[in-house]
């Protein structure tokens, strides 16, 4: 852990609310500018006592001005190939880059000598390559601009379980608050969600995404106070893998598609048969979801990742495979191992490209610094995922 860790996340959460003040100025002001060139035009108009037979020529100059205006905007930034480009909308909200065929690369920085991520790069700064071959980035979008598409926060755990508190999610119970601080860094229009399994084979969504955040520590400490049910079975196995298709199907059917972030509250004393495993990491890479793990560090884990025949600890597995990150913290630092999963993901860059080929097969993943930016930032690091599966081209 890095030291003063709580202090640096906090002075980046303040980094990033400053840069979008004053993104937000800077839009007021060009709109100020251009309402001001508006009312100025008849204004001026009227100054010259025309006569009725010029109207017509003041109308005429109020057009004229007004499709040099929506000219100026659309020639801003010229839709790339393969996307659908919306106006940017007066109230600051994103615009999303629609296509059934641009994948989006979601892309995290650190300085590995702060703890903190870069929030100044261009697109120009970035190399992206499919399978070794770099490809062209259509889009490009920040973070700390607003330009990013929103997340949906999901809180995942399995239920409360007999004599498992600290191998299970049980150690939560009664500190879902100390989670709460960290919400209030959410964007307007992030959500927040709760789901849970259990090794009885039941399963669901307890909160649907949700603008209530209070909502879902409530539902979290809900969760972890109903009967315990009995722990390690093989049903529980099928049923963690189920809970996280609902998530993934809710993403896939929410229009426009959120970026789902889930974070397991979970001490991960878990396995699963390989093919499971990857089987969850393919639909993970198909809706670009990231995922984390917060707990006490009350399991510790002590033993190989894996087997013959099983992956171990799957919330961490499931975390390395998706560029995610597992935080064991002591109860009081739950709020900034939450709090810096937000800012690595609300500080992220967005890199749309269009893939060589729809084949539903694994890709590697390859995005780089120019050299340039390399020598000028030496101590930084990206973090995203290794592969990605584009969609399979339906006939």
């Amino acid at each position: 852990m890095i030291k003063g860790w709580p202090e640096k996340i906090q002075a980046a959460q303040n980094a990033l609310r400053y840069k979008r003040a004053q993104d937000a100025y800077e839009h007021a002001v060009l709109v100020l500018v251009v309402a001001t060139l508006w009312i100025g035009v008849p204004t001026i108009a009227s100054q010259t006592a025309k006569p009725v037979d010029e109207a017509p020529q003041e109308q005429e100059s109020r057009n004229t001005l007004t499709t040099a205006v929506d000219t100026h905007k659309s020639e801003s930034k010229p839709a790339p190939v393969g996307s659908k480009e919306v106006a940017p909308p007066s109230d600051g909200t994103p615009v999303f880059h629609a296509s059934t065929s641009l994948v989006l690369v979601d892309v995290l920085t650190q300085d590995s000598k702060t703890g903190l991520p870069l929030n100044e790069l261009k697109k120009d700064d970035f190399r992206l390559l499919d399978n070794g071959h770099q490809v062209s980035i259509l889009t490009f979008d920040s973070g700390a601009h607003f330009g990013t598409r929103p997340i949906v926060l999901w809180f995942v755990m399995i239920c409360n379980q007999k004599l498992w508190d600290e191998e299970g999610s049980g150690f939560m119970r009664n500190k879902a608050l100390l989670l709460r601080p960290a919400l209030d860094h959410l964007d307007k229009r992030d959500t927040v969600a709760v789901a849970h399994w259990c090794d009885n084979g039941q399963e669901a969504i307890d909160l649907a995404p949700t603008a209530d955040r209070d909502a879902s520590i409530a539902k979290i400490e809900e969760v972890q106070h109903r009967d315990p049910t009995e722990y390690g079975t093989r049903v529980g196995e099928l049923s963690v893998q189920r809970v996280l298709r609902l998530i993934i199907a809710n993403a896939r059917n929410t229009n426009p598609q959120p970026l789902p972030v889930i974070v397991f509250l979970y001490g991960d004393r878990s396995g699963l048969p390989h093919d499971e495993a990857d089987a969850i990491v393919d639909d993970l890479l198909e809706t670009s979801a990231f995922v984390y793990g917060i707990n006490d560090g009350g399991f510790p884990l002590n033993h190989s990742h894996s087997d013959f025949y099983q992956e171990y600890y799957i919330a961490h597995y499931f975390s390395a495979a998706t560029a995610g990150q597992f935080f064991s913290v002591k109860p009081a630092l739950f709020a900034t191992a939450l709090d810096d999963i937000l800012v690595q993901i609300h500080f992220r860059y967005q890199l749309g490209f269009k893939p060589p080929a729809l084949d539903g097969k694994r890709h590697e993943l390859t995005v780089a610094l120019t050299d340039e930016v390399k020598t000028q930032h030496k101590s930084v690091r990206l973090v995203h995922r290794s592969e990605y599966i584009p969609a399979k081209l339906q006939h």
